[in-house]
């Protein structure tokens, strides 16, 4: 709810990678690489293809590309 009150009428995606001995926000908090990079490669694909279906089905219907 604090973002879409800070920001109506906007969309997010919130994601993260957390385990239960990940100590988030504490002085020894650690992160596991592998799993960011893959979450990292994911969210880049499906954006690459979530942008690449808009421009594909706007200049498809007439609408003019991005």
């Amino acid at each position: 709810e604090v973002f879409s009150d800070c920001f109506p009428g906007s969309n997010f995606l919130l994601t993260g990678v957390g385990f239960q001995d990940s100590n988030a926000h504490s002085a020894n908090e650690n992160l596991r690489l592998d799993y960011c990079r893959k979450l990292t490669t994911a969210l880049a694909i499906f954006l690459q293809d979530l942008c690449a279906n808009i421009i594909f089905f706007r200049s498809a219907w007439g609408f003019g590309v991005l």
